[in-house]
């Protein structure tokens, strides 16, 4: 897809946020994003992908830690675009700790702006009439259908939903629905995957989530952003990775 679109063109609101030090930035519109001269509109994504993982391993007495985080996006012409930023200390010298700062200037924007662009564009669109198939689930404005083997087809409206939730779990965040009467959860998917960090939003939004009637919360602080789960923690030990250069 070619960029057509640039600074002079945009209308409205901007964000400017720079990473690397300042020598680079990512500019957030009202319709577009600009990831250090990258243009991607919002409503060409047809695919998101994100992930943060903050990890540590020692080996006898050699410790060091990593944080890396991504997003990519893949639009409808089949492109993908990525942006992707890894930070490597060990004994404390490094790029770990700037790399973590600057994840929590810069990921929360890209939640908040280009996230939740365009998960209000598809609740647009089913709101409308259409159907959005993500990570098995088939969602429309009145219910739910989801096949989770051969012998069990889950359909989820008003009458029997609880509750969708984004939980941490060990090395993994993951998107759940829970509903009325059943302990476990009837869908979970890891939040890795394509288009995943829209299920909770879209679902709590069609479905009427009401805290007073739910099993459990929603969401353990209702200020969170329901776009923007929390960072992976992994303690693990192996084979450190290679520094990264300053």
């Amino acid at each position: 897809m070619e960029n057509q679109i640039n600074a002079s063109q945009a209308n409205g609101n901007r964000k400017v946020v720079p990473y690397d030090k300042g020598r680079k930035t990512v500019t957030f519109y009202d319709t577009f994003v600009d990831i250090n001269g990258d243009v991607i509109k919002y409503d060409d994504i047809a695919v998101i992908q994100a992930s943060a993982l903050n990890a540590s391993s020692m080996i006898y007495f050699y410790f060091d830690r990593t944080f890396t985080y991504e997003f990519n996006f893949k639009t409808y012409d089949g492109q993908t675009h990525k942006f992707k930023r890894r930070g490597y200390s060990a004994y404390g010298i490094g790029t770990y700790k700037r790399i973590k700062e600057e994840f929590d200037v810069v990921a929360p924007p890209f939640y908040s702006i280009v996230v939740r662009s365009v998960g209000e564009r598809l609740i647009n669109r089913i709101a409308n009439g259409a159907t959005a198939n993500i990570c098995g689930l088939e969602i429309t404005k009145d219910k739910i259908t989801y096949a989770k083997n051969k012998k069990k087809t889950y359909v989820i409206d008003r009458s029997n939903f609880d509750r969708a939730v984004n939980n941490n779990a060990y090395m993994s965040n993951v998107a759940q629905i829970y509903i009325r009467d059943e302990k476990k959860p009837v869908f979970r998917c890891s939040l890795n995957e394509p288009n995943a960090r829209l299920i909770v939003p879209i679902v709590n939004y069609f479905f009427e989530y009401r805290a007073n009637q739910a099993a459990a919360p929603a969401q353990a602080d209702p200020n969170t952003n329901p776009y923007m789960p929390p960072v992976i923690d992994a303690n693990a030990t192996g084979t450190p990775a290679a520094p990264e250069e300053e």
